[in-house]
């Protein structure tokens, strides 16, 4: 399987920030440039049309900021690759597979299946004409490094990490998208990232470097969208640790996401890899994440998430049969992946790997 993990951004929530001067919308380096993204920015909201980039399925970035076409892009040829974010080697998620139509998961483990490493996963219905899925904003409350304890080893691919994201699937089994914040524990900041299946580029900062700049522990306004069809779209409002305040938007290609939300899943997850290998009591953890008012939409206007919207699970990830269950949880141990259901919209979450 291959995979897209494009990544960016960052904030400082602690410090004292300047406002971020408008961008230019037509800061373009070429025509062709100017062709490629001018469609895109209309199809986006109006807030996430300043600060753009674009990452065509090929690798190319564009951007309508000079600034942000600084970008450095590294193939990756499968979920479970090593790659660098922000000086730390970490370790990419393995996709899942996509819900079937319906209210209830299959109880045959093919909705709920075990990973490299633990995670919190709860995700909608099959977006239908009557329910459609195209839009998912949340608050999201990144912890901070005190409460983050993560394994890191002499071989740097071996390293864990612990992410916060939104996405889902299209209208085809391997269409996954995640996109959210990896955490760095070098550098103790965080990073925004896409992982689109089936593409096979990365798109980061190498270490040491500042553009995009990262960010910090602290409550991110956070949005994932279908701009419009085969493309996703997130965008972030944050202070970064250049102490500009301003939004960022990312976008790229993601075959079978529907802009009328028709045959969409989404989602959002917490989870932690281990390359190195499953333990479940080595007494690493990630505690407080938080997803707040979340809000659906199809297209927009947006509502509340509401417990009608959320597929319930019939077995666990080791496909055993259980109660019907409105998340996916491995290990499926409420001592280890702690939740806090405070409503359909907002649920706090940590992963506690206590021996």
């Amino acid at each position: 399987m291959i995979a897209t993990l494009t990544l960016a951004l960052s904030l400082n929530s602690c410090q004292q920030a300047k406002v971020e001067h408008p961008a230019v919308l037509g800061d373009y380096a070429t025509e062709e440039e100017r062709a490629i993204l001018e469609p895109i920015i209309a199809s986006l909201k109006p807030e996430d049309r300043q600060n753009v980039v674009y990452i065509r399925r090929d690798g190319k970035v564009y951007s309508n900021r000079k600034d942000l076409r600084q970008l450095n892009v590294y193939h990756v040829r499968a979920p479970g690759t090593a790659v660098d974010i922000s000086g730390q080697r970490v370790h990419i998620p393995t996709f899942q597979d996509r819900p079937a139509s319906g209210v209830t998961a299959q109880a045959t483990g093919i909705l709920c299946k075990a990973s490299d490493g633990p995670f919190h996963r709860v995700n909608t219905k099959t977006g239908t004409s009557s329910t459609p899925y195209n839009y998912l904003s949340a608050s999201i409350t990144l912890p901070p490094p005190a409460d983050i304890s993560i394994k890191t080893f002499a071989d740097p691919k071996q390293n864990e990490a612990t992410y916060a994201y939104l996405g889902g699937w299209g209208d085809a089994q391997d269409s996954a998208v995640d996109a959210g914040f990896v955490y760095s524990p070098v550098t103790q900041t965080w990073t925004q990232f896409i992982l689109v299946q089936g593409s096979g580029l990365y798109v980061t900062t190498k270490p040491g470097e500042t553009v995009p700049p990262r960010l910090y522990a602290g409550v991110i306004p956070t949005e994932f969208y279908v701009p419009q069809n085969d493309k996703v779209a997130l965008a972030a409002t944050a202070s970064f640790t250049n102490g500009v305040t301003g939004r960022r938007t990312l976008v790229t290609d993601a075959a079978t996401w529907k802009l009328n939300g028709v045959g969409n899943v989404l989602k959002y997850n917490v989870s932690m890899t281990q390359p190195a290998g499953k333990n479940f009591a080595n007494g690493s953890y990630a505690l407080g994440y938080e997803f707040k008012d979340l809000q659906l939409g199809g297209p927009l206007p947006a509502r509340l998430w509401n417990s009608s919207d959320t597929l319930l699970y019939t077995n666990d990830a080791d496909g055993n049969p259980i109660a019907a269950k409105g998340a996916c949880d491995y290990p499926n141990d409420s001592t280890k992946i702690l939740v806090n259901p405070i409503a359909a919209s907002n649920q706090r979450v940590s992963i506690k790997l206590h021996p």
